[in-house]
């Protein structure tokens, strides 16, 4: 199943260190906690206070969701909770970027004939042009 994050609550747990955020797939509640050097290196000039990290995770609510997913998804068992770092956002980030750009082994660029180049200036083409006319008369 997809996993929603249909609770936009979201608490800093000052214990462990981490904010802590809920997700739902299908009737089951996934509690996930984003720890603090992970916010941290989402913005490294934030201070480490309660009001300052629960800002950085607002900003980057859309970002750190999709990762919780990715992390959800690619775990081997089904837990009600899940603790995420810095490297689920990195490994987020680097499975964005590749969806982006697509599979870059997949799309090799076309060959593009001779005949079918485009002159690199006006001037080439300018002249192209007055090398077919002279072709022409000779034929």
């Amino acid at each position: 199943m997809a996993l929603h994050f249909s609770n936009a609550s979201r608490i800093y747990d000052l214990a462990r260190h981490c904010v802590r955020f809920w997700g739902n797939d299908s009737a089951f509640e996934i509690t996930f906690y984003l720890n603090e050097e992970a916010l941290s290196k989402i913005s490294p000039y934030a201070d480490r206070d309660e009001a300052s990290l629960l800002h950085v995770f607002d900003v980057n609510r859309a970002r750190i969701e999709k990762a919780a997913s990715v992390a959800y998804s690619h775990s081997l068992q089904r837990q009600s909770y899940h603790r995420l770092s810095a490297s689920d956002l990195l490994l987020e980030a680097i499975m964005a970027r590749s969806d982006k750009h697509g599979n870059r082994e997949a799309k090799k660029p076309k060959k593009v004939k001779p005949k079918e180049a485009m002159p690199v200036s006006t001037f080439a083409s300018i002249q192209k042009k007055e090398l077919e006319a002279t072709n022409l008369k000779k034929k």
